[in-house]
């Protein structure tokens, strides 16, 4: 549904991304130590995925 993609695009993807370009350009540790705690906040973000899919799940305004 819309708002999954949403979700997902605006705390995953974009983010990854970001994660990506750090990556590449970093030569030094604090740039992947940034990098680091981006995809530990990521990761989080995935877990708070499940408080979105229970309001899915409950509300019933999900379509398949």
């Amino acid at each position: 549904d819309l708002l999954t993609l949403g979700y997902i695009t605006l705390f995953i993807f974009i983010p990854f991304i970001y994660v990506g370009l750090v990556l590449l350009r970093s030569n030094t540790r604090t740039g992947l130590h940034k990098a680091s705690r981006m995809v530990k906040l990521i990761m989080l973000a995935g877990i708070f995925y499940s408080v979105v899919a229970g309001y899915i799940i409950t509300s019933g305004n999900y379509i398949i």
